[in-house]
This record gives structure tokens, sequence and C-alpha cells, in this order.
């Protein structure tokens, strides 16, 4: 660890000597859980409605973020055969790892901008 300038270091039980005096950091203290439990916080979760297709989704004509999609096509039961594979990878992978999110990619490869 940074602290005593070696990876070794572990600050539960070891000393750091500094200015011939030898350190031993304290252990944190703090309750595991809150007294009063925790806070209720806000039920963010809407379940969406059994029958949604009366539900219209608005967006702007000058919008240069948003574009409606048109859905696929109903799937007709039977599984995919020698479709290419985009992408494969191994081990941890995230979508920034592919394609780094940041101003500017404001625009996705699927959006007409």
């Amino acid at each position: 660890m940074a602290i005593a300038g070696r990876l070794t270091f572990n600050p539960q039980t070891d000393t750091i000597t500094e200015n011939g005096k030898e350190f031993k950091f304290s252990p944190p203290i703090g309750e595991r859980l809150p007294k009063n439990g925790f806070a209720k916080g806000e039920d963010l979760y809407l379940a969406p409605p059994e029958d949604g297709s009366s539900i219209k989704v608005i967006v702007s004509e000058n919008s240069d973020r948003l574009q409606l999609l048109q859905p696929f096509p109903k799937w007709n039961g039977e599984d995919f055969i020698n479709v290419p594979v985009l992408i494969k990878t191994k081990g941890k992978c995230t979508t920034d790892a592919i394609s780094p999110a940041g101003p500017w990619l404001k625009y996705k490869g699927y959006l007409m901008n």
C-alpha cells in the first residue's frame, strides 16, 4: 500500500516507523447497520400496464438525440442459423471497453445522427 511503501503492508496488524516512532492505525469505528434502520426512500418502480398498446411515445421532430425506431418483426419461434457474430469477448468487458462513453459519442450507432 502507498502508505507504507510496500504492497505487503497490512493496516490492521502492521506498524509504520516515522521519525523514529512506530505508528499503528486504529481500527475503524462505526455501526454495521443504522440503529433506526435504513431510510425508506422513494418507491421508484412503476410496473408497466398490462396492455401498453395505447401508450404513445412522442419525440420532437427537431431532436438530434432521440429517434423513434421501428419494432423488429415478430419472432417466428425458430432459432437463428448461420448468422455472423459481430463481437465475441472473453473476460471482463463493459460497453465502455467496446465503445468508450463521453460527449464525443453522444450519438449512438443505431441513430441516424
